[in-house]
């Protein structure tokens, strides 16, 4: 005799269906918008490395550059 409930699951939407359908409160938003407000500041703190990092990305700079070393003098006594 077939079961005539479908599963649990296929009543229930998904995860990110739900996010979406439920009823945002103002905690919920202003919780999105100190995280939206951390990651901008972040950025504008960080923006030299960032920027020297996507410039290399950009230049396409794997390893680093090569570099030749010429006449080396070494002197142990000082």
């Amino acid at each position: 005799m077939p079961d005539p409930l479908p599963e649990s699951r296929d009543q229930r939407p998904s995860r990110l269906a739900a996010l979406f359908h439920r009823r945002w409160e103002g905690k919920d938003v202003a919780i999105a918008v100190l995280g939206l407000l951390f990651l901008s500041m972040s950025g504008y703190a960080f923006r030299g490395p960032l920027g020297h990092a996507f410039a290399k990305l950009k230049a396409g700079a794997k390893g680093g550059e090569t570099v030749g070393v010429f006449e080396v003098i070494v002197d142990h006594e000082n």
